[in-house]
């Protein structure tokens, strides 16, 4: 008899713990499915009480409702869930950002070293095809490689003909009916920077370029006074003469009318 009486205190216990257990928040965040579904439950609760958009029904049934621990531990608990998967969204996206931009960094150094080392011919190339976007990594690197490369190019074609402007304008006749807008261009800047160089080596030294006009200016004097006017426009129109003519500009001499004394 007092084993039956101690069975029967041990399941009314355990019906009274069972029965009055209310789940609170650490329950619902280890449980998201059942946070949803007493949640739901909240919500027909609510809707049976006739809470809506105009208004809450019953008013004292509705209070219940809202002020149920389960239901707020529910409540709560849901929002962390999002809080935290938001988290861990917002963080697996900036790990992926990252991992782009050292990829996108890693590519870019690459292009570096492999745009400054192919011939410039090949390098010009990749211009065309970037045109005015640097948002690849190849792109960017021609952009921070396009001075420098053309600069050295520049001066490379220089040196190979002697800085004389002469072998450089028969380079560029030779080359530019096969050579693109591009490839000639440089050609062109080539003998412009030699002339310019040129026209500064005479400003720089007034004998020297007293010296050469004289020089133009004599033979085309004497070649217009035989009338040979084809000829002595040659003579002005020489390499030699031009730089002469435009180094004199500097020092406010426009025509070929007299000698400088």
């Amino acid at each position: 008899m007092k084993t039956f009486g101690k069975v029967l205190l041990g399941t009314l216990t355990v019906f009274l713990l069972t029965g009055c257990f209310e789940n609170d928040k650490e329950y619902y965040l280890k449980h998201p499915d059942e946070t949803e579904k007493k949640l739901e439950e909240c919500y027909v609760e609510l809707a049976k009480a006739g809470a809506g958009i105009f208004g809450f029904g019953n008013k004292e049934a509705v209070e219940k409702i809202m002020n149920d621990p389960e239901c707020k531990a529910a409540d709560e608990a849901r929002k962390e869930i999002k809080r935290a998967k938001y988290e861990m969204e917002r963080k697996k996206q900036e790990e992926e950002e990252k991992q782009k931009k050292i990829a996108w960094e890693k590519e870019y150094q690459e292009q570096l070293k492999y745009l400054d080392s192919i011939p410039y011919a090949d390098f010009d190339k990749i211009g065309d095809k970037c045109g005015f976007s640097s948002g690849s990594p190849q792109c960017k690197a021609y952009k921070q490689l396009e001075k420098s490369r053309y600069d050295k190019e520049l001066e490379k074609i220089i040196t190979q003909h002697n800085r004389d402007i002469e072998a450089l304008d028969v380079y560029k006749n030779k080359m530019c009916k096969k050579y693109s807008y591009s490839e000639c261009q440089i050609i062109y800047d080539a003998i412009n920077k030699l002339e310019k160089e040129k026209i500064d080596a005479l400003v720089n030294n007034e004998n020297q370029l007293k010296e050469v006009y004289n020089s133009c200016y004599h033979e085309m004097t004497d070649l217009r006074k035989k009338q040979k006017w084809q000829e002595a426009s040659k003579v002005t129109n020489s390499r030699k003469c031009m730089i002469a003519g435009k180094a004199a500009q500097k020092f406010g001499i426009y025509t070929w009318t007299s000698p400088i004394k």
